[in-house]
């Protein structure tokens, strides 16, 4: 399935109400990536966890977001190196 269709199929989804726009908690990724996708953001329900290895000037860190109401508060733990991230 194309990405651009599965995002389709999910907003219908959401839509007609048979699926909640939060839903994830947590999200564990296992690939480097220099930004968190948006759409994860949008699956965390209210105190849920994205955790995953951030890059940053060439290097990468293990990070947990929290989602806290509309802020997503950042933690950054320790230096990692992960294969990155090829699509989301």
């Amino acid at each position: 399935m194309k990405k651009n269709n599965f995002a389709q199929l999910r907003q219908w989804m959401v839509e007609e109400q048979l699926l909640s726009r939060d839903i994830a908690d947590p999200i564990i990724c296992a690939a480097a990536t220099s930004k968190i996708p948006k759409l994860w953001k949008e699956q965390l329900k209210e105190g849920g966890r994205v955790v995953l290895p951030l890059e940053k000037n060439l290097s990468q860190y293990l990070v947990r977001i929290t989602k806290k109401g509309k802020q997503f508060l950042r933690e950054t733990f320790c230096p990692v190196a992960f294969v990155p991230l090829i699509s989301c």
